[in-house]
């Protein structure tokens, strides 16, 4: 394993009643990590009490994690909005709380993150394999399995698709400090997901980075809060799941109103306007629906 003995590793994980997994976790994390300086991982959990998970590190001898607690944020979005005002890291890799890392991650990660502009806001993502609660293989690509194109992040179509899994994300200090930036004195409730908020400020205020292989091994069971749905044709997917495509379009549409607010005050980044939009048919066709929801 490549990595400089001075990197720092910092790693941002949002709980909620974790479980035996997250040992599996943060073992994986402390593979991939190897010999760089310093592991640092910071546990946000949100429940009402943090017993449970310290007695599960304490059990485990998981001696190199931060664990902090506030007000109950209520949701994965608001856990890791909330986490990300309180921390600092030249680089800070963000995962959930039951994934795999690959023996390769931070290497793989580094590598990249060492030829970037450090004074752009940066963003490093990845594939991700499929596993269930045994961590047994289900599928080898998620961006296979769900459909997905980094293609969307070259033009406004990342505004009506995300292509970017939260549990892969790796962001630079100068991404943090614009994710500060643009939620300040803002509802941040209006957003669908943090990893889509953070893909946009990506796309038009700072630089993105994709690396086409799974180097975590994303764990699905009836917890999670965001799974993964097989195929990734919209029309399938409303046929299956009418209610959730609803909903999903209701979110969409408070992040785009929310987004077309933000970007008004935010300054320098790639010019936008929302009358020249560049999208495909399927992002003109979701545009359309969220404009004609109340």
């Amino acid at each position: 394993m490549n990595i400089e003995p001075t990197e720092d590793v910092s790693v941002l994980i949002c709980t909620y009643h974790p479980d035996k997994n997250l040992v599996e976790q943060v073992e994986s994390i402390n593979r991939s990590a190897g010999n760089s300086g310093n592991v640092r991982l910071f546990v946000f959990d949100d429940t009402d009490s943090c017993d449970d998970l310290v007695r599960l590190i304490n059990e485990n001898d998981l001696n190199n994690i931060k664990i902090s607690a506030g007000a109950k944020q209520g949701s994965a979005c608001s856990n890791f909005i909330f986490a990300l005002d309180k921390i600092d890291a030249d680089w800070l890799f963000l995962s959930d709380q039951d994934d795999i890392w690959d023996e390769c991650k931070v290497e793989e990660y580094f590598k990249i993150a060492r030829e970037l502009d450090s004074n752009t806001p940066q963003v490093i993502f990845s594939d991700a394999s499929l596993i269930n609660e045994e961590s047994s293989l289900l599928f080898d690509s998620f961006f296979r399995y769900q459909g997905l194109s980094v293609n969307v992040l070259n033009s406004d179509d990342i505004l009506f698709t995300n292509c970017v899994q939260g549990a892969t994300l790796c962001i630079n200090s100068k991404m943090i400090n614009l994710i500060r930036e643009s939620l300040d004195g803002e509802d941040s409730n209006r957003i669908a997901m943090h990893d889509w908020w953070i893909a946009i400020l990506a796309r038009y205020y700072g630089n993105w980075s994709f690396i086409d292989r799974p180097l975590i091994g994303y764990r699905q069971h009836d917890r999670n809060v965001v799974g993964a749905i097989e195929d990734g044709n919209s029309l399938v997917r409303f046929i299956k799941h009418p209610v959730l495509y609803y909903k999903n379009l209701k979110k969409l549409k408070s992040q785009y109103e929310f987004w077309l607010k933000v970007s008004k005050r935010l300054k320098g980044g790639s010019a936008f306007d929302c009358k020249k939009l560049n999208i495909s048919f399927l992002s003109r066709c979701k545009l359309i629906l969220i404009n004609l929801i109340p």
